[in-house]
């Protein structure tokens, strides 16, 4: 183990011990390459070096704490992440897929819960506790699933009636792996995360599950129904798999 020695004139910046290990001498090598008072000595283990690596070793060390000075006032900063509102709240919200952007205003009230309560076609107002932060993470997350009743579900339809592929009904779902499923029954269930998406992949997605009422399965015949409504669903699903990039934090954490 290293260990600190003091300085004099004659000792070297290594000194030899037992074991064939070394001790440092770190005032020495402060004197020749000032290092922060408030740092210690890094302590190195186990070191086994010849007594000819020692000149070697030392002249490195000072010569690595000349370049550190030096390139010190060189550092870049850490590029800081977007701002955000109070209490985490995003400042606004993007859904592609509607090809709509909402400007949040927040406001902490005494209110019990917490509310999203829609002031315009681009404006949110939302207000309650904001510290609780789950809370306001739940109230976003309901707001963005009537968004997805309200504007996909009429899209499926649409889609439906051009593949000529019904189905039983439609949910709307948080799930946190899937975008979509397709039940035997004929059940589309739909991730709310599906608005954060362009919106010719939420339409690769919602074909995808019309084709798996006819096929429950990712057998060839499946994959040949979809893409004779969907010529390059190989470019969609290939992006599918980077999508979840373009999720939120705050969608991103919301509960099922």
């Amino acid at each position: 183990m290293l260990t600190r020695a003091r300085h004099s004139a004659q000792t070297p910046l290594w000194r030899k011990s037992r074991a064939s290990r070394l001790s440092y001498d770190w005032q020495q090598a402060r004197d020749s390459c000032p290092v922060s008072e408030r740092r210690e000595p890094v302590r190195l283990r186990g070191m086994a070096l010849g007594s000819h690596d020692v000149p070697a070793v030392g002249a490195l060390l000072r010569e690595s704490g000349k370049r550190i000075l030096a390139h010190k006032g060189e550092v870049r900063p850490r590029q800081a992440r977007p701002a955000f509102g109070c209490m985490g709240i995003p400042s606004e919200v993007r859904l592609p897929a509607l090809a709509m952007t909402w400007h949040i205003t927040a406001r902490e009230s005494d209110a019990k819960s917490v509310t999203v309560r829609e002031l315009g076609p681009d404006r949110l107002l939302v207000f309650g506790p904001l510290h609780d932060v789950s809370a306001t993470r739940e109230a976003l997350g309901r707001w963005l699933m009537r968004q997805t009743r309200e504007h996909p579900f009429p899209k499926l339809k649409s889609i439906s009636r051009t593949t000529g592929i019904s189905y039983t009904r439609v949910v709307v779902r948080r799930q946190r792996t899937r975008w979509a499923s397709c039940s035997p029954h004929g059940t589309v269930s739909l991730n709310s995360k599906l608005l954060f998406l362009p919106p010719t992949v939420v339409d690769y997605v919602m074909i995808h599950e019309l084709c798996h009422i006819r096929e429950m399965n990712h057998l060839q015949r499946f994959w040949a129904l979809v893409e004779h409504h969907v010529p390059d669903y190989k470019v969609h699903d290939s992006r599918l798999r980077d999508m979840w990039k373009l999720v939120p934090r705050w969608a991103a954490k919301v509960n099922v």
